[in-house]
């Protein structure tokens, strides 16, 4: 309430002195300020609030994909595309975000956004070993590898990469 309290002493300071203030003026503006109090009040409870009764939970989930990429045969030249379905974790959950007005930030809001995101990566290798040309012709006993990054610790952060 410190903003509140320079308005207050302003409004009583300026209507010992007369000023051109009416009293419609002084009571609008001790009513505007007396809300914002109340609703900063009430922004600091329910932000408490609403952080407890949200449950927050990020973590690893398994899914399956399949993949499809195209690829150069080293030793014949030779366009390939493979496909594979393949198991790998990702980060799936929820995390607390929230935007509410304020007359101190620049923009008039405060954004706090966090998202289930990755931590740490970590590298495995697939094959993928259904193959064919660019004509169209399947390759047997052909198994292309490749290594991909996957997440393999999670938890909300900020939103922003």
């Amino acid at each position: 309430m410190g903003g509140c309290k320079t308005v207050v002493t302003m409004l009583v300071h300026h209507r010992n002195q007369s000023t051109l203030l009416s009293n419609t003026s002084r009571v609008r503006l001790l009513f505007i300020c007396l809300l914002l109090t109340a609703f900063q009040h009430h922004q600091q409870r329910a932000g408490g609030l609403a952080s407890a009764s949200l449950q927050q939970f990020c973590g690893l989930e398994t899914i399956s994909i399949e993949l499809d990429r195209r690829f150069v045969d080293e030793e014949t030249g030779d366009y390939l595309r493979c496909r594979g379905n393949v198991t790998l974790t990702s980060c799936e959950g929820q995390c607390v975000s929230s935007v509410a007005p304020s007359v101190v930030a620049s923009v008039g809001f405060v954004k706090k956004c966090t998202c289930c995101r990755e931590v740490e990566l970590r590298s495995i290798n697939i094959q993928l070993a259904h193959c064919v040309t660019a004509e169209g012709v399947c390759i047997s006993n052909y198994i292309r590898e490749m290594v991909i990054q996957e997440p393999s610790k999670c938890a909300c952060k900020p939103c922003n990469p």
